[in-house]
């Protein structure tokens, strides 16, 4: 059973300014603000767990940044299992149904790019909030990505979007 990227739009860039959210701090940490954390707790030893996380982060990052901002369908695809499980109902599973998905991407949105915005990592999933947009003017879509590894490959994903829209409720971002 093979699935692929469920939206190749769905991925973002990663860059200097996610080094805070891409970084893993101690569980009793999690609420802490990066500014607040102190020296001894940066340097505090991380447990294998923490490393399996950390490497999972940085796969999907790398696979975001491969997939949908370079185009490169064959760097991103190294990151995949021997079966890829897609739960986009556009998208069909496995390594040729994202390879097909992502050449029609960027050929119908050249300047497609995804912009993570957060990033979180438990067991195997790894979730990613992104900005995507298809053309540099548009506002774009809020993503959410699931992601699902195994054995430092991507095997499943999950995804839900939504274009972004300003609220007369709040003035609170959707990103």
């Amino acid at each position: 059973m093979n699935h692929r990227m469920s939206h190749a739009m769905s991925l973002g860039s990663f860059d200097d300014r996610h080094d805070a959210s891409f970084q893993l701090r101690p569980r009793a940490e999690d609420s802490k603000d990066p500014e607040t954390v102190n020296d001894q707790e940066k340097t505090a030893p991380r447990s294998s767990a923490d490393s399996n996380l950390a490497r999972n982060k940085a796969i999907v990052l790398d696979f975001i940044e491969q997939a949908v901002n370079q185009g490169n369908i064959d760097a991103a695809s190294a990151h995949f299992g021997d079966a890829y499980i897609q739960h986009n109902p556009n998208i069909p599973d496995g390594v040729e149904g994202f390879r097909s998905y992502v050449r029609q991407l960027r050929q119908t949105f050249p300047d497609v790019r995804g912009e993570v915005k957060r990033i979180v990592a438990e067991g195997d999933y790894v979730i990613v909030h992104m900005l995507a947009k298809r053309d540099p003017e548009e506002v774009g879509l809020a993503i959410v990505d699931i992601f699902r590894l195994s054995a430092n490959k991507l095997v499943e994903h999950w995804e839900v979007r939504q274009p972004i829209a300003e609220s007369d409720l709040h003035g609170n971002s959707m990103i």
